[in-house]
């Protein structure tokens, strides 16, 4: 029996690639990941493996129900396997999208108070840079005043070097003037 189930199988057209036809049940094609494919894949191949397993520990029952019920069984077995993995990586996928949907959240979150962070950065920053420009002009203002001041030093120091030399010659002419009388009144006195 077994080998006419696996030679009508074998004998299936391939070109039918909307349905998988299995032990004469045919089964509409799901569309599905990978991962999903590989799990029916090795569904199919523990199914065979059980039939042949099954097969043998009976070799002497001809009846084809005692070997498909045994095959069923196991089946039913493995595929609430296959359907508890199933509920489990679908329930795993669902929490994985939450949190990357809290993720990408608070990633916008961040990024948007990083944005207004920046903006904010960017002003004090302007306003620094305004501040050092009027500290740096009133700074030169205060350097210009302070040459001018240090030029008004030198020039009063000049004037006062001049003064005294000017206060010398003043003194040197009155002495020479009281002098100059002194000969005149010496010289009226005389006369």
């Amino acid at each position: 029996m077994d080998t006419t189930i696996q030679e009508s199988r074998n004998s299936l057209p391939e070109s039918n690639l909307e349905h998988n036809i299995y032990y004469g049940a045919v089964f509409p094609k799901r569309k599905g990941s990978k991962a999903m494919e590989a799990v029916g894949d090795r569904a199919r191949m523990r199914l065979d493996a059980i039939i042949q397993d099954t097969s043998k520990l009976h070799p002497d029952e001809t009846t084809p129900l005692n070997t498909l019920l045994g095959a069923i069984t196991e089946c039913e077995r493995f595929l609430a396997s296959v359907k508890k993995n199933a509920v489990a990586y679908r329930d795993s996928t669902a929490k994985l999208r939450a949190k990357l949907r809290v993720a990408e959240t608070e990633s916008k979150k961040s990024a948007a108070a990083f944005t207004g962070e920046i903006m904010y950065l960017k002003k004090d920053i302007r306003a620094r840079d305004d501040e050092i420009a009027r500290l740096r002009g009133e700074t030169d203002r205060l350097s210009q005043q302070r040459d001018k001041n240090a030029k008004l030093v030198l020039r009063n120091l000049e004037l006062a070097s001049t003064m005294e030399l000017q206060s010398a010659k003043l003194k040197k002419l009155e002495d020479w003037r009281t002098q100059m009388r002194w000969m005149l009144s010496e010289g009226d006195a005389e006369s």
